[in-house]
């Protein structure tokens, strides 16, 4: 009888910690300004500073959900919050070529 409690309890938390992160995932995206970024959107990328070679700019995320900075070359970013995408642009960008790089990225376009 104790087994089954527990179990049904494992059940019940499980099911309440999935509703708990979809919701999150839905506040996410509309209530912060937050935008998880999806094959076919069009991107606004800033890199602060930016120089002749590493540059922002807007572009498509592609089929695959990658998108293309010059010297930087393909980025995995579909899926991904525009927080968690701008992060991963600023540690390549930080390793390889600028130090404390600022990437910010806006939605302009959410693919149809």
């Amino acid at each position: 009888m104790i087994d089954c409690r527990i179990k049904f309890l494992g059940i019940g938390l499980l099911s309440v910690s999935l509703v708990f992160l979809f919701f999150s995932a839905v506040k996410a995206e509309e209530g912060s300004g937050e935008m998880f970024i999806q094959p076919g959107d069009r991107l606004k990328i800033k890199i602060d500073p930016e120089d002749d070679y590493i540059k922002g700019g807007e572009v498509p995320v592609s089929a695959e959900g990658n998108i293309t900075l010059p010297l930087i070359g393909k980025v995995d970013v579909a899926g991904k919050l525009t927080a968690q995408a701008e992060q991963i642009i600023g540690e390549i960008v930080d390793a390889d070529y600028l130090v404390n790089p600022k990437v910010v990225i806006e939605v302009l376009k959410r693919a149809e």
